[in-house]
């Protein structure tokens, strides 16, 4: 994934990274989160190509940079960023979380034989559909070269399976998740009375 911390971004794709954290207490896990680079400028220092994160390894090879014009090949800076990582497997399962380059270039990784495809989509965004936005024909493709697809919401279910022609099966909802150690139900009147805030007052 494209979307997740380094130590130069520390607050990109959070969330991936979590997810990592939670699935590595149960397999081994290793991230590819390339890092964006252009001719001419040296890679944002600070970032290291391999580094660890608890138990799971993260690689940051460096990806090419496609301005707009040349969007349709970022997929093929980002295959060229996975070659890089070193990374020869077998995997039981690729994950990716962004469909165009990420997912797209995966499906053409050597790497990725045998393996499981899964990818996610977070949002309207990650399917071409933003602000303005019109899908690439290479979301279709990608879309369909994955094996399996989670959507974050029963509406973007809907437009996987009405608008982009994806078999209901190859789709499964899982909303997003929190961490119950993290954000938890606390008794109301304590919890003001620990922020010195008014325990009878609409806030």
């Amino acid at each position: 994934s494209h979307l997740y911390p380094n130590p130069a971004e520390p607050l990109v794709g959070t969330f991936v990274a979590e997810l990592a954290r939670a699935m590595a207490a149960q397999a081994a896990v290793s991230v590819v989160a390339p890092v964006t680079w252009m001719p001419g400028m040296r890679a944002r220092k600070g970032i290291p190509t391999k580094r660890r994160e608890g138990a799971v390894k993260v690689f940051h090879p460096r990806r090419l940079a496609c301005p707009g014009p040349f969007r349709n090949l970022r997929w093929r800076a980002h295959l060229a960023a996975l070659r890089a990582a070193g990374l020869t497997g077998p995997w039981a399962v690729i994950h990716s979380h962004w469909i165009d380059p990420d997912a797209y270039a995966v499906s053409h990784w050597e790497g990725s034989q045998g393996a499981l495809l899964v990818a996610t989509i977070h949002g309207h965004a990650g399917l071409g559909l933003g602000l303005h936005g019109r899908p690439s024909p290479l979301i279709r493709k990608a879309l369909h070269r994955t094996h399996h697809l989670v959507a974050v919401s029963s509406e973007l279910k809907s437009i996987l399976v009405g608008d982009f022609g994806v078999a209901a099966e190859r789709v499964s909802v899982l909303s997003n998740g929190m961490d119950p150690a993290r954000f938890r139900l606390d008794d109301r009147a304590a919890a003001r009375q620990r922020l010195g805030l008014p325990v009878n007052r609409r806030l």
